[in-house]
């Protein structure tokens, strides 16, 4: 006797998108997400789901990609949910621009250089890492 499985249901996808200008952009799921993006070395840049999956230029998912370092603006724009992100060793030379959305978020960068303009929006909600108060804006 055969049993059916339980129903499944796949991990929310984050796409990452690449443009002929350089250009970076992370666009968030329709649920909670979670980044830990590092630079292993100078040319590259790697990016990690911790909740979820990520679709670089409409690759299959994955939960790691890496991608050679923007030369442009980089965009993470991850919508509602309820959002960790981390930056580590990078260095933006074209400008950084993060939108946590609406949802209780953490962020946290080490050791990151912005050159070209920085802005974070952390939206509505119960906000929380260095430099964020409790209203979800930018101090």
């Amino acid at each position: 006797m055969i049993e059916p499985l339980e129903p499944r249901i796949a991990p929310a996808t984050m796409l990452i998108t690449t443009g002929a200008d350089g250009s970076l952009t992370i666009t968030g799921s329709a649920g909670s997400d979670g980044l830990f993006i590092s630079s292993p070395d100078r040319g590259r840049m790697s990016i990690q789901a911790s909740m979820g999956n990520l679709s670089l230029d409409g690759s299959p998912d994955a939960d790691l990609v890496h991608v050679p370092m923007p030369r442009g603006a980089v965009v993470i724009d991850l919508g509602a949910g309820n959002h960790n992100v981390q930056l580590t060793d990078l260095i933006f030379q074209r400008g950084l621009t993060i939108d946590m959305g609406d949802g209780t978020d953490g962020i946290l960068l080490i050791r990151t250089k912005v050159r070209g303009g920085l802005a974070i929006d952390t939206g509505a909600d119960d906000d929380r890492g260095p430099g964020l108060d409790h209203g979800g804006a930018e101090q």
